[in-house]
């Protein structure tokens, strides 16, 4: 089936596309053996729980359409995993895996200290690099 042209629909919320990415990075994380659990909302800053072998993780999960996914610097942590998902279109996604203490190098916070983004131009090295859970 060809996907040329197909988007993600304008009427899906932020939350709704947020759930979609839980749901999406789960999938991947399950598929790359890890056993994966969302939070679904009982944890103000981890969506998803995972553990492979004797390795534990909490993942933060920001799901976007082409725009930096904000993140507030009070909710930065340095032991958490950030995935950042970007639904390209319904079929494609990319996906951004970074250590909390390698994001908080190129994390920016607004002027007025309380909002802040994550820079999407700045997460090219960390496309795909699920090996980074490991270490």
């Amino acid at each position: 089936m060809a996907t040329r042209g197909l988007r993600v629909s304008e009427s899906v919320q932020g939350g709704q596309l947020g759930l979609a990415g839980e749901y999406f990075v789960a999938g991947q994380l399950i598929l790359r053996g890890w056993a994966a659990a969302l939070t679904k909302g009982n944890s103000q800053d981890v969506d998803i729980l995972a553990r492979k072998g004797p390795r534990n993780i909490a993942v933060q999960v920001k799901a976007v359409r082409n725009n930096d996914p904000p993140l507030k610097p009070n909710r930065l942590h340095d032991d958490l995993t950030y995935i950042v998902v970007d639904v390209v279109n319904p079929d494609t996604q990319r996906y951004y895996v970074i250590p909390g203490h390698i994001l908080r190098q190129f994390h920016y916070s607004a002027p007025n200290g309380i909002d802040g983004r994550i820079p999407l131009k700045k997460c090219g090295d960390f496309e795909n690099r699920w090996d980074v859970l490991e270490a």
